[in-house]
């Protein structure tokens, strides 16, 4: 296990060389859930936080997908979307974006939708499901 000073030194080295190349966007994959320990201090990192301009949250149920959204958004976190597993039954589509509030989107619709996020097109290809936007 990472301790918190482990973890934000791995992020604020990661994201220096990312800077270092002058990218204009960078998307992120957190891959384990909200309540993970690493995850969580991640997401608790004031830096990490600020940094995020656009998130989209995978959920495997509507009840993930309503416990996540409240947590990310009462964290203030710019919550864009629902995606994940969720998103692959229209019954589970319409009724997470009914109890949410927010599209929920399968993963090309995500794709397809950070564009909208974007001042340009996105021209790299992301993989995973948890996406964070940073600029």
């Amino acid at each position: 296990m990472a301790s918190l000073n482990e973890l934000t030194y791995i992020y604020n080295t990661l994201m220096s060389h990312m800077h270092a190349e002058r990218l204009d966007d960078i998307i992120i994959d957190l891959a384990d859930g909200i309540f993970q320990r690493e995850t969580r201090m991640l997401l608790d990192y004031g830096l990490f936080r600020s940094q995020i301009d656009h998130l989209v949250f995978a959920a495997s149920d509507s009840l993930s997908a309503d416990c996540g959204v409240r947590r990310l958004s009462m964290a203030g976190y710019p919550l864009r979307a629902v995606s994940g597993q969720v998103a692959q039954s229209p019954a589970l589509l319409r009724e997470v974006e009914e109890v949410t509030g927010y599209p929920c989107l399968n993963w090309d619709q995500v794709i397809t939708r950070i564009s909208e996020f974007l001042p340009k097109p996105l021209y790299s290809k992301a993989v995973g499901t948890s996406v964070g936007l940073l600029r």
